[in-house]
């Protein structure tokens, strides 16, 4: 009987962090999940929000209030949750880490700078989609990597082995689209309205709207929604679903883009749109 009690007291001493529960995290949008599974790999699985735009559920609710930490985008992006905390969930504001307050963001279309200046207009002015930018991604993972550090120290080397992988995994992925995106370089620009963080990224110049078709807009428009129709087998693993997400975008803007205006498919293209 002793031996057995002098095993397991050495079993706390020596290993503690066996007998620790792994942190419960929750993340707001896929993206950001995909992200996350690659910080926790080999320590947990973070929990995907769900109905991040519908209602939430009870079990949503449950979710949440258990959650030792909920990484999200923000109130202005992820609006159910931001009413959520406001007016039931008040308690759980205090294990929330809203990406989009710690990272530089572009400004949406038609922002005034004076408007962009003010913090207190920054979720409503400011384009929340960051992660399109595989800078900014990079950026995120090394601030959600230091926020599980210091949420669960006893697995802080895990997380920071993995957010050396991540981060060259996310720099590998920009090479790769940089070398998808170059056929749109030079001549071609970029039809995306507002700032865009691909085009931005990756010098996407775009297209003054007096040089668009409608038929343009259109046939863009049209395709881009085909390709993600056609898109039904997501990746296997949640750790690949950004990174197969970013590639499909820039494909799409490749496939998608019109062919540079030359005379003659200028007169084609007036010809197709009367």
């Amino acid at each position: 009987m002793k031996t057995i009690r002098y095993f397991l007291l050495s079993l706390l001493l020596v290993t503690p962090s066996l007998l620790m529960a792994a942190p419960k995290v929750v993340v707001s949008t896929k993206p950001l999940h995909s992200l996350v599974t690659g910080l926790m790999d080999g320590v947990a699985t973070p929990t995907l929000l769900a109905n991040r735009q519908e209602t939430l559920t009870e079990s949503d609710k449950l979710t949440l209030i258990t959650a030792d930490m909920i990484i999200w985008v923000g109130p202005g992006f992820d609006k159910q949750l931001a009413q959520l905390t406001t007016h039931q969930l008040p308690g759980i504001q205090d294990n929330m880490f809203a990406l989009s307050h710690h990272l530089p963001l572009l400004p949406k279309q038609g922002i005034d700078l004076t408007q962009v200046a003010d913090p207190e207009n920054r979720q409503a002015h400011r384009n929340l989609a960051f992660w399109m930018d595989p800078k900014l991604a990079a950026m995120a993972v090394r601030r959600m990597a230091l926020k599980l550090s210091l949420l669960d120290p006893d697995n802080t080397e895990q997380y920071l082995n993995n957010e050396i992988k991540m981060v060259a995994r996310i720099k590998a992925l920009g090479d790769e689209l940089s070398t998808i995106l170059a056929p749109m370089t030079g001549e071609h620009r970029s039809i995306e309205l507002g700032h865009d963080y691909l085009s931005w990224r990756f010098k996407l110049k775009p297209y003054e709207q007096d040089n668009l078709l409608a038929a343009d807009l259109d046939a863009v428009h049209q395709c881009q929604n085909l390709m993600q129709v056609n898109n039904t087998n997501p990746p296997a693993s949640a750790q690949d679903i950004y990174f197969e997400m970013m590639k499909q975008q820039a494909n799409a803007r490749v496939k998608c883009f019109p062919k540079p205006r030359t005379a003659e498919n200028t007169e084609q293209r007036q010809r197709a749109a009367t």
